[in-house]
């Protein structure tokens, strides 16, 4: 092979795994999303810093809680995770993760099934959404109060009620959220 050609190959090979590398490793655990954890600060320069291959910005949040100072981080057009700020805006609070390229320690990621994350034999502590978010659930993740996750499926959850494991089973993970708050940690 010439040189020209090889250095074309190992080009293209390290495109390929600098494109697949943003994509794989954030993980949201007990402390942290990913990079970010409560001591971060709520600042765009600091979160960009933290994440150099996305799009980072500040914002108002139309999920969460709407109308917020929020910044996202965006991948490709894609809102990848909403943070929030502690009440003095100093520091993150919380973290809305909103795409499936974030994993939590336990490989649950939007679209996950919920037979996919509670043993049918386990209560999950699940609670049903109000409003806006009513017909979804809120079930935090097992052994950790840090975690909630939002689920949707057919038939929707009637108001006020948590329908059965049997028919939540195939229900899936449209967000996640990440609460490092120590207060509501148990």
């Amino acid at each position: 092979m010439t040189r020209v050609p090889m250095a074309a190959a190992v080009l293209v090979a390290g495109l390929l795994l600098f494109a697949c590398s943003k994509r794989e490793g954030l993980v949201v655990g007990g402390d942290k999303v990913g990079p970010v954890s409560v001591e971060t600060a709520f600042d765009v320069a600091t979160i960009a810093g933290l994440f150099p291959e996305f799009k980072v910005s500040a914002g108002l949040s139309s999920a969460l809680e709407p109308g917020a100072h929020v910044i996202r981080v965006v991948d490709n057009g894609k809102t990848v995770l909403e943070l929030y700020p502690t009440g003095d805006g100093s520091r993150v609070a919380s973290v809305l993760i909103l795409s499936n390229i974030v994993r939590d320690e336990n490989g649950v990621h939007l679209g996950s099934t919920y037979r996919d994350i509670f043993p049918p034999s386990k209560p999950s502590g699940c609670m049903a959404g109000a409003m806006e978010k009513r017909g979804r659930i809120y079930c935090p993740q097992p052994n950790s109060n840090r975690i909630i996750y939002e689920l949707q499926g057919v038939p929707p959850a009637p108001d006020g009620q948590v329908p059965p494991p049997e028919v939540l089973a195939d229900w899936r993970v449209t967000a996640m959220l990440w609460d490092g708050d120590d207060a509501a940690i148990n």
